[in-house]
């Protein structure tokens, strides 16, 4: 049976009181070349938030966690909503910001908001980061949040039984391994292109039925033989639709 003796003055120091944090704290961390640096040094929780419901006949990008594809980080399924049906508080995002999915964080959930959004509202089960210095780049810093690094820590500090979740100040002090900027330079280099071939990948195999099907009904009407057309360009679809607020000052 795993036990530890902790001092009293160390549980009112801690943010709350779990086991799982308790008996695992000095579980053995993954290798790493590079210096740990807490997350609460590169990045900060974006606060702001709007009611959509004061919005209702304007148009929003909303993400919600159906949203993002678990581990890839993926747009998936996603349309623009009015804001009447749109039925709770919503936080602000902007392009540059990363939404981590606070719920079930075991899923893996992580976007990171580029120009295809530029700007939007999102689910509160969302954290939305802003990173805040370039000591730490965008890719490289959505990858490293799904990687194992983050995963086995965030499984120790999540709790809640129905709807686990993990909290601020918990994902906050995870430390990460922090390349200097030249390697992350060459990192993100290696994810862009590594998620393009992904993304390609699998909005063919998405889109696999219906081309074939086409393809098929095509051939049988013309008596030619069938041929199979994958498209392999990324999606560059651009959804404006700016906020009706101030954006100067949406920090906090």
């Amino acid at each position: 049976m795993n036990h530890k003796i902790i001092k009293t003055e160390e549980l009112f120091k801690a943010s709350r009181w779990n086991l799982k944090v308790w008996l695992n704290e000095h579980q053995k961390s993954l290798a790493t070349s590079f210096p740990m640096i807490k997350l609460e040094q590169l990045v900060v929780q974006r606060k702001k938030s709007l009611n959509p419901q004061d919005f209702k006949e304007r148009c929003f990008n909303y993400v919600g966690l159906e949203n993002v594809k678990s581990y890839s980080g993926f747009l998936i399924d996603f349309a623009p909503k009015y804001g009447k049906e749109v039925k709770s508080r919503s936080k602000i995002f902007l392009q540059g910001d990363l939404l981590y999915g606070r719920l079930r964080p075991s899923l893996n959930k992580c976007l990171l908001v580029e120009h295809n959004l530029k700007e939007g509202i999102c689910s509160t089960e969302f954290f939305v980061l802003v990173r805040k210095t370039n000591q730490i780049l965008p890719n490289y810093l959505r990858y490293i949040l799904t990687s194992d690094f983050v995963l086995e820590k965030v499984k120790i500090l999540t709790s809640g039984a129905a709807l686990p979740r993990i909290q601020i100040k918990d994902f906050l002090n995870i430390e990460i391994p922090v390349p200097p900027i030249d390697i992350q330079e060459q990192y993100e280099t290696f994810i862009k292109k590594a998620f393009e071939k992904h993304f390609n990948l699998f909005n063919s195999l998405n889109e696999f039925p219906v081309l074939m099907n086409q393809s098929f009904n095509a051939a049988i009407g013309s008596g030619s033989i069938p041929i199979l057309e994958l498209n392999n360009n990324t999606n560059t679809k651009i959804w404006h639709n700016p906020l009706p607020i101030d954006k100067t000052n949406l920090l906090f």
